[in-house]
């Protein structure tokens, strides 16, 4: 309902590892941001031209790069 929004659980914020690295580390658009079922990773999606994008796999509690960074070439970004 609200986007850009951080959620506070815990007293702390529960998205700040994912906001951080994808703000550091990604230099095009970012289309998305896929959490594993146990929240321990997630993989973050750029694109960083018309047709390659770029994909990082991090751990989600401290938000360091665990694999990638991984770019897919050739791809039809156009849709």
């Amino acid at each position: 309902m609200f986007p850009n929004t951080l959620i506070i659980s815990d007293s702390r914020p529960s998205q700040w590892p994912t906001n951080i690295f994808v703000a550091e580390h990604h230099k095009g658009h970012v289309l998305c941001i896929v959490r594993s079922l146990d929240e321990k990773t997630f993989a973050s999606i750029s694109a960083s031209s018309q047709q390659c994008v770029t994909v990082y796999v991090c751990d989600s509690e401290i938000g360091h790069c665990i694999s990638g960074p991984f770019e897919l070439r050739g791809l039809d970004l156009s849709d």
